[in-house]
C-alpha cells in the first residue's frame, strides 16, 4: 500500500489520450455499468457469481436496449453462488478472475472500442452474467419516456379513475356524437355536425363493431393487444391524422432542458408520420440532437467521470491512496482543477453516481432514448 503524492506515481495504463469528453448518453450509460459492476464485485460481499455455462451458441451475441458496447451471450443454463459462499466450495478463483479480467478490459480499452470476442473463457461468462443483470436491473428501474403518447389503455385507466357519476355523465354528454354518426346525411342539418367529423365518427365505431363482434367477454388477452395500441394512430386510421389532437404524458422527474429535448423529438418524429400519411406538404423536420443545457451528459465529460472512476477503482484493488491534489493533476493536467474542486465537485458527484443516483440516472436514460428516438 503507498500514498501517491505525484502524478508519476501513477499506473503505466493511466493516460487521458485514451478518453473521450464528448461522449453521447448511450455511451456514458454503458460505461458507466461496465464499472458498476467491478464496483459491486469489489463492494459486495453478496454479489452472485456464475459458473458452469451451458453456451445457446457461442458466436452469437445479444445487443440489450441499443447498448451495443456490451455484449450479452445466450446461455441455456448456468450455476450461481453467493461470493461470499465460493471460498466453501472451493471456487473463489472465480471471483477473483472475473475481477482481474474486468479491470484489465477497462485499463487496456477504457472506452470499450475493441469488440469482445472472447466469449468462451470463464471470466467472461461470469460478468456476461453480472453485466446482463445490471442492464436489466437499469432498464426496469429507470427506461421511462419523459413524453409518451397515450394508449387506448391509458385512456381506459383515466377513465376508470373517475366516480362513477362523471363516468355515467360523460357517456350521456357525448352520446349525441355516436348518435349522429349513426344518422343518414338527410337527418342532419348543415350546423349540426360537419361531414368530416361525422365521417370519422362512423368510421371509428365500424372499426369498433368489427374488432369486437367475434369477441367473448372473458377474452381478456385480446382485449389486452387492442388497448396496446397508440389512440391517436387508431382513432384516425384512414383519416387524416390531424382530425384528432394527440394526447401525451409528462414524466416531471426528468428536467425541463430534457423535457424540451424530448418533445421536440417526439414533435419532429410525428410530424414525418403525419407528412408521410397526408403527403400534403415536404416540410423539414429532421431532428438532430442538440445537448447544450443537458446538465449531467455536461457534468460527466466535463469532470472526466469515466478515468477518475477507474483510478478510485484501481486504488480499491491495489490498496493505493491517491491524493486529491494527483486526480486533479492527472485529469486536468491543463491546471484548471485542485484538489477542493475534485474534493467538493466531482467526488460528491461520482459518488452519487455510484450509489444509483435516480435523477442522473434517469435523466441519462431518457437522453440515451432520445438518441435512439432520432436514429
Amino acid at each position: 500500500m503507498a500514498y501517491i503524492r505525484n502524478v508519476s506515481e501513477l499506473p503505466k495504463w493511466f493516460s487521458l489520450d485514451n478518453y473521450k469528453f464528448d461522449l453521447s448518453a448511450n455511451d456514458i450509460l454503458q460505461l458507466l455499468m461496465i464499472r458498476f459492476v467491478a464496483f459491486d464485485l469489489l463492494l459486495n460481499d453478496d454479489i452472485d457469481i456464475s459458473f458452469e455455462e451451458e453456451l445457446e451458441n457461442q458466436d452469437l451475441f445479444e445487443y440489450i436496449n441499443n447498448f451495443n458496447k456490451i455484449p450479452i451471450v445466450l446461455v441455456n443454463k448456468r450455476t450461481i453462488l453467493k461470493r461470499s459462499y465460493l471460498k466453501s466450495v472451493g471456487k473463489e478463483y472465480l471471483y477473483y478472475n472475473c475481477l482481474e479480467y474486468i479491470f484489465s478490459k477497462i485499463t487496456k480499452d477504457p472506452l470499450i472500442i475493441k469488440r469482445w470476442n472472447d466469449a468462451d473463457s470463464q471470466s467472461f461468462l461470469t460478468l456476461n452474467y453480472l453485466l446482463k443483470c445490471a442492464v436489466n436491473r437499469n432498464i426496469r428501474k429507470y427506461e421511462i419516456n419523459p413524453i409518451q403518447t397515450l394508449k387506448i389503455d391509458d385512456i381506459g385507466r383515466m377513465v376508470a379513475c373517475l366516480p362513477n357519476n362523471v363516468r355515467d355523465f360523460s357517456l350521456y354528454k357525448y352520446s349525441e356524437v355516436i348518435e349522429y354518426a349513426y344518422k343518414e346525411d338527410e337527418e342532419l342539418e348543415d350546423d349540426e355536425i360537419g361531414d368530416a367529423k361525422r365521417d370519422a365518427c362512423r368510421h371509428y365505431l365500424a372499426k369498433l363493431d368489427e374488432y369486437f363482434s367475434e369477441l367473448h367477454d372473458n377474452d381478456l388477452e385480446v382485449y389486452e393487444v387492442f388497448c396496446s395500441q397508440d389512440y391517436h394512430s387508431y382513432s384516425t386510421e384512414d383519416e387524416h391524422p390531424y382530425y384528432a389532437p394527440h394526447y401525451i404524458s409528462v414524466d416531471l422527474n426528468v428536467s425541463d432542458s430534457v423535457l424540451r429535448e424530448q418533445f421536440n423529438a417526439w414533435l419532429s418524429n410525428t410530424r414525418k408520420k403525419a407528412i408521410n400519411l397526408t403527403a400534403e406538404h415536404n416540410l423539414n423536420s429532421d431532428f438532430i440532437i442538440n445537448s447544450n443545457g443537458v446538465k449531467i451528459i455536461e457534468k460527466i465529460n466535463k469532470y472526466k467521470v469515466i478515468p477518475f472512476m477507474d483510478l478510485m477503482l484501481w486504488e480499491l484493488i491495489t490498496g493505493n491512496k491517491i491524493k486529491l491534489s494527483v486526480y486533479a493533476h492527472a485529469l486536468f493536467n491543463d491546471g484548471s482543477a485542485d484538489s477542493e474542486y475534485v474534493r467538493k465537485t466531482i467526488r460528491p458527484f461520482v459518488q452519487n453516481l455510484i450509489n444509483d443516483d435516480y435523477r442522473m440516472m434517469h435523466e441519462l436514460f431518457a437522453l440515451k432514448n432520445m438518441e435512439d428516438f432520432s436514429l
